[in-house]
């Protein structure tokens, strides 16, 4: 972490890190595994334990699992961060749309992880080779 901008790498990291684990709310919830936090069955679109419940809650594990890839690329200095930040977000967004009511903060930290892969990709951009 002594190279410049190794902290702020490091935030970042764990920040895309932790919104990647917290889908795994979203999989316990639709699995009908437990209501984790705030989250009620009785809330929950599609309905926690059914068919629909198990395929949007894979989503929701697909989504988290490429976050935290996306950390540990990112963590790891890799260039091709950006690209599956991009595509953990986006996965992230579709499941949340899904029903927005219950996750509408992860719109917004979606939001921010798009800028941070903006900014990285903008940065390996800039760096001479």
């Amino acid at each position: 972490m002594n190279e410049p901008g190794g902290a702020v790498r490091w935030v970042a990291a764990i920040f895309v890190a932790l919104h990647g684990l917290v889908h795994l709310m979203g999989v316990v919830l639709l699995w009908k595994l437990a209501e984790p936090g705030g989250l009620r069955y009785a809330d929950a679109v599609p309905v926690p334990g059914t068919a629909a419940g198990y395929v949007i809650g894979l989503g929701w594990l697909a989504a988290g699992a490429v976050l935290v890839v996306a950390a540990w690329l990112l963590a790891m200095r890799k260039p091709v961060w950006p690209v599956i930040a991009l595509v953990g977000a986006l996965l992230s967004s579709a499941v949340i749309l899904v029903n927005p009511g219950q996750a509408y903060a992860g719109l917004i930290a979606n939001a921010a992880v798009l800028g941070l892969a903006a900014m990285g990709w903008l940065a390996t951009r800039a760096r001479p080779t």
